[in-house]
């Protein structure tokens, strides 16, 4: 008879067996769309405030007390009582915590074991029992909540819009996406850190006595656990203001940016009035220059021309002097022969008189031949002294003319100065215009309400970056690849790969590079861009702010002023 009530005991606190395995329970249903921006903020501020209280509530009833001292005695009662109820009846037996919750459950069903309930050890199991399950179903319940209100939510609400930018450098966009990044990473790793925690404590519940035994790690895992919940908050409050306060960073980033355009269009309208004066002062010392060019080549032509007045002079004198040589020759044979006649006739006589007469003539006209020699040896020196003073002044004339050519060289050198200056801050002014231009539109996004809906129907990074970037991104790597020269290979070591390639595989694939040339002379030109079709092939993160991050990198900055040039003017011929 008591063999009978012992099995009926035992099989009446027998376990029950184990049940089929169930199919995993169908994925909840996502939740609803808010309307807009500010919903979205209110909604995850809610779910925060309320986790907090939830936690400090939880804290408060569950983890008040925490005694580890009786832990043996724990043990010693668990076995008492897995033994009394025949549910024991191997020692190799492994009893899982829910299994003996329901052994523990089930000690007021006869009276020989409800002398066990009177112990004390069994109140404070049934505590460790009620804490174990409440926790199990307050930490379900805020991880939910928390995953939905962060990687649901604000992962695909609070967005900085940086695609929207081009790979241009705005500041305001730049600072905000640093900051995504840093709450993304640390509100990941506190979701890792949880899951976590959470493998420790079911790993401990496979045995209820190593549980019991190491019940102090399982309120330290519990309490980490909580700590957790209440540190993600804090960046997740941040994160939340950091977005609010995103549009007034937009709106201060336009308000400077377009103090910059008026102060950029005043320095044109200066620049444009001082290229004018500059240009009227270029054409001035030009024409200054021409007219002193004009009288040097008169002094020329002068010079030319007292160089054959002189000759002619020469000329006349020479035979002036021969004229009168031979007039003064003759003059002297008449006189002989007068001398000779006068011997051997009268003075009176009519050959005489004739004589004379002849003699009377021609010293009248070596008279007028000396006269005209002395007015013309008074001509070549007046033309001797003319010529030299026409060879100082067109002396000072060329010092003059090389001055003013000197002066409009460097009066076309500033012009042209000018000009460049006047075009680089033009296409500054376009820069700025597009900066602000692209501000206005990320403002519009994060301000417009049909933009959640496109955020959650599909709206994704990838799709902005894929519909905008592979359009250009052709020539841009043309452009880099005519001005990269030899650090073709030090900036493929910089490029981002997404899926990542450490040094090593990099380093094999230049080789493969090399030997894919075998034979034939490549430049520098055509390895670069082999190099980076390679990295637009192998990474997904492949995009022209990529590129101009690993230039900045290389402190080619040139080139990425180029780019940004380029991909500017590139936007606003799109937008016309």
């Amino acid at each position: 008879m008591l063999t009978a009530r012992r099995r009926y005991s035992a099989s009446r606190f027998r376990l029950p067996p184990p049940k089929p395995p169930t199919p995993p329970p169908s994925p909840p249903p996502e939740p609803p769309q808010p309307l807009n921006l500010d919903a979205v903020r209110r909604k995850v501020l809610l779910v925060l405030h309320t986790v907090e209280k939830d936690v400090a509530v939880f804290k408060k009833r569950w983890m008040r007390y925490n005694d580890f001292d009786d832990a043996e005695k724990w043990i010693d009662y668990a076995n008492l009582v897995l033994v009394k109820s025949w549910a024991k009846q191997d020692k190799n037996t492994v009893f899982t915590l829910d299994a003996f919750v329901t052994v523990l459950s089930g000690l007021n069903e006869t009276e020989k074991l409800q002398q066990l309930m009177l112990a004390p050890e069994y109140t404070q199991l049934k505590k460790i029992c009620d804490r174990d399950a409440a926790f199990r179903e307050f930490r379900a319940s805020i991880y939910k909540r928390l995953k939905d209100a962060i990687l649901y939510h604000m992962d695909k609400c609070c967005l900085s819009f940086i695609e929207e930018t081009e790979g241009l450098d705005i500041q305001p966009v730049k600072d905000y996406e640093a900051k995504l990044v840093e709450y993304k990473i640390g509100l990941r790793g506190q979701f890792e850190h949880m899951d976590a925690l959470n493998t420790e404590l079911q790993e401990s519940k496979c045995s209820v006595l190593q549980h019991l035994a190491e019940y102090d790690k399982v309120v330290h895992y519990m309490e980490e656990t909580l700590e957790t919940v209440i540190k993600m908050c804090a960046p997740a409050r941040r994160w939340l203001e950091a977005d609010e306060g995103y549009v007034r960073k937009l709106e201060n980033g336009i308000f400077d940016l377009n103090q910059k355009r008026r102060c950029l269009k005043d320095e044109i309208k200066q620049m444009q009035h001082r290229k004018g004066d500059i240009k009227i002062r270029a054409c001035r010392r030009s024409y200054s220059a021409n007219r002193v060019g004009m009288q040097v080549q008169e002094k020329l032509n002068e010079q030319n021309n007292f160089s054959r007045r002189q000759m002619t002079a020469r000329e006349n004198v020479g035979r002036l002097e021969v004229q009168l040589e031979r007039k003064r020759a003759k003059l002297r044979d008449m006189q002989h022969d007068l001398l000779d006649l006068r011997k051997m006739e009268p003075s009176t006589s009519k050959k005489a008189n004739t004589i004379f007469r002849q003699q009377r003539a021609l010293y009248e006209e070596i008279r007028s031949l000396e006269t005209r020699l002395t007015r013309l040896n008074g001509e070549m020196f007046c033309l001797k002294t003319e010529k030299k003073d026409s060879y100082v002044q067109m002396h000072e004339l060329e010092n003059i003319w090389v001055s003013s050519q000197n002066n409009q060289q460097r009066a076309f050198v500033k012009l042209h100065h000018h000009t460049r200056t006047l075009k680089d801050v033009n296409e500054e002014l376009e820069d700025v215009g597009r900066r602000i231009y692209l501000l206005r539109r990320i403002k519009e996004l994060k301000s417009r309400a049909d933009t959640i809906q496109k955020l959650y129907l599909g709206y994704t990074r990838e799709e902005a970056v894929e519909s905008k970037a592979p359009d250009r991104i052709i020539d841009v790597f043309k452009m880099t690849a005519m001005n990269i020269g030899r650090g073709w290979e030090a900036l493929y070591h910089e490029l981002p790969f997404d899926p990542p390639r450490d040094y090593h595989t990099r380093s094999r694939d230049i080789e493969v590079l090399d030997m894919g040339t075998y034979g034939q002379d490549a430049g520098f030109q055509e390895m670069a861009l082999r190099s980076l079709d390679r990295w637009r092939r192998l990474s997904r993160c492949a995009d022209v702010r990529e590129l101009t991050l690993a230039l900045k990198k290389l402190r080619r900055y040139d080139m990425v002023q180029k780019i940004e040039k380029y991909m500017l003017r590139a936007s606003i011929n799109n937008i016309k």
